[in-house]
């Protein structure tokens, strides 16, 4: 489970290498930098993407301590797992494959 490098275009057509954590556990270490939009998100991504934004700009290690005490939402009633927290990878996974943040070095 590495580390892989990847060059992003951000908003105002500047490239930066981050560092996406590959594997079931996301340990990548930077600073997370959200591209802010108005994203029409609701429920368990309009929940993730609000402290996702909290964290703009602050250590990724920060946004790991607190998500993993606090988790922003749940499986719904219809999962085998219902009523347990979401996993922190897959959301943050999410973020990072879609452009919305990245954990710059």
């Amino acid at each position: 489970m590495g580390k892989k490098e990847k060059v992003v275009v951000g908003p105002n057509n500047e490239q930066t290498a981050v560092v996406v954590a590959a594997g079931s556990k996301v340990k990548a270490e930077g600073t997370i930098v959200v591209n802010k939009q108005n994203m029409p998100y609701r429920g368990a991504r309009a929940a993730w993407y609000d402290v996702l934004c909290k964290y703009d700009g602050r250590a990724y290690s920060e946004f790991l301590a607190e998500v993993e005490a606090n988790r922003p939402s749940v499986y719904g009633p219809k999962s085998r797992h219902a009523g347990q927290p979401e996993p922190v990878p897959g959301w943050v996974g999410f973020f990072l494959r879609n452009g919305i943040a990245s954990v710059v070095k």
